[in-house]
Order: structure tokens, then sequence, then C-alpha cells
């Protein structure tokens, strides 16, 4: 199930995407995202906790609409969240699919992604 929430002290957006169950939580998703963004200042940082979703729960574009949100919003790096031995595909990405891009970092904790984006003072 999706939820999302931001922290504004740290200029923080926190995204829970894994056991979507339907497309209308797709649809939920990008809405939500787009509420919370406003929220927030440019240069924003972002935690996607992505353990547990598959593809297969939304269509493909899915992943490049909360990305384009992200981007006209102003994110400045992304840190992904995800399972040891799950969609390796997003181990390898380190910019998003959105031109011309912003950062991405993947950990597999949220203590980690926190630790992450502390350690390069943001």
């Amino acid at each position: 199930m999706f939820s999302a929430k931001i922290n504004e002290e740290k200029n923080r957006l926190y995204l829970y995407l894994g056991g979507m169950a339907e497309k209308q939580d797709c649809s939920l998703a990008i809405d939500q995202t787009e509420y919370y963004v406003r929220y927030l200042k440019q240069g924003f940082t972002c935690i996607s906790d992505l353990r547990g979703f598959k593809f297969s729960d939304c269509d493909h574009y899915f992943m490049q609409s909360i990305q384009e949100t992200l981007w006209d919003a102003g994110v400045r790096l992304a840190v992904r969240v995800i399972e040891n031995n799950g969609l390796k595909i997003f181990c390898y990405e380190k910019k998003s699919i959105v031109w011309p891009g912003y950062q991405i970092e993947t950990a597999f904790s949220v203590r980690e992604a926190e630790r992450i984006l502390s350690r390069i003072g943001l």
C-alpha cells in the first residue's frame, strides 16, 4: 500500500511504494506525490522505499510519472531503498529516467538512506 509523508525540517519526502495492490494505488501515489512536494523547497531530497514493489503492480509509465513530478518540483537527490535480492535494475540506475535527470543513490534500509543523505550534508 502506498503512503507518503514529508519532513519539512529536513526538506525531505518519504515515499513507501511496497505492496501496492491495484492501479488505483498508482494513481493515488502520483496524486499524493504531487500534493506533498508543494510543501517542500527547491533542492529537497526523497527517500523512496521500494521494498515489496513489483512493476506488474502498475503500468510502465508509473515510475516515470513519479520521477517527473519530483524533477518538476526541484528534487536534488533521491535514495531508493530496495531489498537485497530484489529489483536489481534499481541498483544500477544512478540518474532518473527523466531528462536531464537527478542523482539517485541506493540503500537497503531507510536508516541507511538517512545516513547517505546525512553524510553528504543533506
